[in-house]
């Protein structure tokens, strides 16, 4: 369910993909879906 695998559009509008930073490293999740509202929390 990683990101690579584009679930977050399938989970609902909801929810965004994970993102990478410039080492390819995952931002908040791992690399799995989040909610939307997480990101303004960060």
């Amino acid at each position: 369910m990683k990101n690579l695998c584009g679930y977050a559009e399938t989970l609902g509008e909801e929810f965004t993909n994970d993102e990478q930073n410039e080492d390819k490293e995952w931002k908040y999740n791992n690399g799995y879906p989040i909610l939307k509202w997480q990101l303004k929390i960060k």
